[in-house]
């Protein structure tokens, strides 16, 4: 697993966004905006985490942190700068994913993809936070 982040590492430095980062733009770009806490949940991360990935992205201009209405909670958006930024990075992304898929083959590609499903639901299922 280790070796396979680090390949999309690579290719996603050309871009200037760390997979991490990349993930999170991601997970904005899909869900919307989020709590800080809500977007830990989907990083699958810590929430003392979270401010520490997000302030590289907020000094680029990528995305925004606001105070919600609970003053206590903060909440991220992606930035028109940072849907931009992903679109880049998207292509270094594809690539490395395609480079992939030809290397094992589609067939080979999916199962490992539906066994990868699996495995995170019993994960998930097995996970104290339920």
């Amino acid at each position: 697993m280790r070796a396979i982040a680090r390949r999309y590492d690579r290719a996603l430095q050309e871009a200037g966004l760390t997979g991490n980062q990349f993930t999170l733009l991601m997970t904005l770009a899909h869900r919307g905006e989020l709590t800080v806490g809500a977007l830990a949940a989907q990083l699958d991360s810590d929430p003392s985490t979270v401010p520490r990935l997000l302030r590289p992205l907020v000094d680029l201009g990528d995305v925004t942190v606001r105070v919600g209405r609970d003053r206590r909670a903060r909440l991220v958006g992606i930035t028109a700068a940072g849907t931009r930024h992903l679109a880049g990075a998207l292509q270094h992304w594809d690539r490395v994913q395609e480079e992939m898929i030809a290397g094992i083959g589609d067939g080979r590609w999916k199962a490992i993809i539906g066994n990868l499903r699996v495995l995170r639901e019993v994960v998930a299922a097995d996970s104290p936070d339920r």
